[in-house]
């Protein structure tokens, strides 16, 4: 009997282990398909001129946003610009005055405009797997993004987030990101 339950504990034991093994694996490969799908496109010409943008980040002082001012390659494509100010969104902050809205490993699969101005954003789906929760903690996130499209590109008319290509109810079951979203009035 006893031997029965030492091999049992050992096989739960191995099992742990191996799984271990196996998570921190995925994480690795993961991190690379980031890596690759960030490299794989050019969004300006390094001898480009640069503008002053503004992102929508948390402001550690209260529960809204605070502005954080960083500067972005122009480009003669409207939508290269905005995926230059998302990846921005999600890389940042790396000052201690701001707190980081986007969930950790999330990153932009693709951004389009369509002919009414309406900005199309494919999140990868740690935007939605690894969000903290909270109607506060989802709104910041959602009008992080929208509201800092807005402020820089006045020609957008609608934001439309998706997730992995697809459209989402919620990220984490307060707010609605099914619709067209327009700049939050309370962040303004």
């Amino acid at each position: 009997m006893k031997n029965k339950i030492k091999f049992f504990i050992l096989l739960i034991l191995i099992f742990i282990f191996l799984l271990l093994v196996f998570n921190n694996f995925i994480k690795k490969i993961q991190k690379k398909n980031i890596d690759k799908k960030t490299d794989n496109f050019q969004l300006y010409d390094l001898n480009a001129k640069t503008k002053k943008v503004f992102l929508y980040l948390g402001d550690i002082e209260n529960d809204g946003f605070k502005l954080y001012e960083i500067n972005i390659f122009v480009s003669e494509y409207l939508i290269n610009e905005i995926k230059q100010i998302i990846q921005k969104l999600v890389e940042l902050p790396k000052s201690k005055e701001y707190i980081k809205l986007i969930p950790e490993g999330t990153f932009l699969r693709e951004a389009y405009l369509d002919a009414n101005n309406i900005c199309y954003l494919d999140f990868s789906s740690e935007l939605k797997l690894n969000h903290k929760g909270g109607t506060n903690g989802e709104y910041l996130t959602i009008y992080s993004i929208v509201n800092t499209l807005f402020h820089n590109f006045p020609q957008i008319r609608g934001v439309k987030i998706l997730i992995d290509g697809k459209e989402e109810e919620t990220l984490a079951g307060h707010i609605d990101i099914s619709e067209i979203l327009l700049p939050s009035k309370k962040a303004q």
